[in-house]
């Protein structure tokens, strides 16, 4: 049995970079009506949880949206061994036709 028709990926940087027409797709994937977002009034920060895995700052969120950092949160030995399983990055590894935001 498949699952990838219930599965939405939403890539950082479409989220970051693109925040509105991004989260309206999303809405419309999900079938939730539209409503206005605060994008340049966000805040969070979960420092237990950061810490609780030893990467301080991970989920801070500061005032508005911007880009993602380029530089990956874990080991660049990790990201490297990883990076070619980014199916939602090449339409010719997602066969299954995971829609992607």
């Amino acid at each position: 049995m498949h699952l990838a028709n219930r599965l939405v990926v939403v890539p950082y940087e479409h989220l970051t970079l693109h925040s509105e027409r991004t989260l309206k797709a999303l809405y419309e994937a999900l079938g939730e009506p539209w409503f206005e977002h605060a994008f340049k009034a966000l805040s969070f920060d979960a420092p237990e949880r950061d810490a609780a895995v030893g990467m301080p700052g991970l989920h801070t969120v500061g005032q508005q949206m911007r880009a993602p950092r380029k530089v990956p949160g874990i080991p660049p030995d990790l990201f490297n061994k990883f990076a070619p399983a980014q199916f939602w990055k090449a339409p010719n590894q997602n066969p299954q036709g995971v829609q992607v935001l």
